[in-house]
């Protein structure tokens, strides 16, 4: 059992800040364009570009935005008697690229971009997570081994190939303690969430992690050789604010690693023993290596792929997923025309030639539809 990173995974705050009048008619225009067109629409402001959605968010958040290198952004339209207006919950790629602090300052960047110079005392963090991976293909997670303080609750998850709704035979991925928006722990299989969710920079983050810094990308078909598993632990709002008084940056940095060492203590995966006092359980090695990784800097992690690396990651697997696509439709489209096998390479050059042909349309001219495509995806257009 090899831990092969660390680093925060999750971070979410408010700001006691509202955005400009131009930037809300900005947003409010765009908004409506999205919903009468009925999808995600992308604008500049300065250096930024936002993708604003069709809806707004809860808690009286009437704009929902992306900003591709943090993550989401919720905007309230001004008002005076309500100061809380801006709510960010980051991208775990942000964190992984940036590291925390240059994903908050980058934030502050961003909202400079929209006119919204808030003071670092103006910032609350409502959220924080720090996630510990191991390449550990004989670790197997048991819900019986977490022992847990005694108001806190216990969540597990199984999955995989085998799996019955009797529960005779599969495989636990996950186990659960906790509940947000309170405190939360969870081990969990990464290697399936990233091959299922398609999280391709992992498997680059991984492979640099184990085999050095110019290795190719984990190699993810072979369990034996790429079982990733993942300690994940997790401090909402009422945690943060509630339990430890944390309400800035300066309580965030000072307080976190005697959040997660208590977190970890009340909340451990042990392993069993004949004793019934679960208790004097020893903890488990996998729980050792984290205390210890906590005990380090947590503020100082290195990230290992930049975000020219994640960019052309993210545009490879569009460009496959595209690519499968377009296949998928070519062969239904032969095949209703009742095209046999051997006849598939003339009738791909076929279809070719319709499109291209119907590209030529008049009346929706190829090189606005071109722009268009390229304003939807364009933190993917090099």
């Amino acid at each position: 059992m090899k831990p092969i990173y660390y680093g925060f995974d999750g971070l979410e705050f408010s700001v006691q800040a509202t955005i400009p009048n131009h930037v809300n008619e900005t947003l409010s225009k765009v908004k409506d364009y999205a919903k009468e067109h009925g999808r995600e629409v992308w604008t500049p402001f300065g250096d930024i570009h936002l993708m604003v959605r069709e809806t707004g968010a809860k808690g009286g958040y009437n704009f929902s935005c992306r900003e591709e290198t943090t993550g989401d952004w919720f905007f309230k339209q001004p008002n005076p008697r309500d100061p809380w207006g801006i709510r960010f919950s980051a991208m775990s790629s942000a964190l992984a690229i940036l590291g925390l602090e240059g994903l908050r300052l980058r934030c502050i960047e961003v909202l400079a971009a929209l006119g919204v110079h808030a003071p670092i005392e103006a910032f609350r963090p409502s959220r924080i997570d720090f996630a510990v991976d191991f390449l550990a293909p004989d670790f197997r997670v048991d819900p019986h081994n977490m022992v847990i303080h005694s108001r806190t609750g216990i969540q597990t998850i199984g999955l995989d190939e085998g799996y019955q709704s009797n529960g005779k035979s599969g495989r636990n991925t996950s186990v659960t303690a906790g509940k947000m928006p309170g405190r939360q722990v969870i081990i969990y299989d990464k290697r399936e969430e990233v091959m299922v969710k398609r999280k391709r920079e992992w498997a680059t983050i991984w492979g640099r992690a184990i085999n050095g810094p110019d290795a190719p990308p984990l190699d993810l078909t072979e369990r034996i050789t790429s079982q990733i598993w993942r300690v994940e632990l997790r401090a909402g709002k009422r945690h943060l604010k509630d339990d430890w008084q944390i309400n800035s940056w300066a309580s965030l940095y000072e307080m976190l690693p005697r959040v997660f060492d208590k977190m970890m203590t009340d909340l451990s995966y042990r392993r069993p023993c004949p004793d019934t006092n679960r208790s004097r359980w020893q903890e488990h090695e996998i729980w050792q290596t984290v205390r210890e990784l906590l005990a380090s800097d947590l503020f100082t992690e290195v990230p290992t792929l930049s975000a020219e690396e994640y960019i052309e990651i993210s545009k490879t697997e569009k460009l496959h997923q595209l690519a499968t696509q377009i296949l998928g439709l070519s062969i239904t489209y032969a095949a209703i025309e009742g095209c046999r096998a051997e006849l598939f390479d003339s009738a791909i050059m076929d279809q070719a030639a319709m499109l291209l042909e119907r590209s030529k349309n008049p009346d929706r001219p190829i090189s606005e539809r071109l722009e268009k495509a390229a304003a939807k995806y364009w933190h993917l257009v090099t």
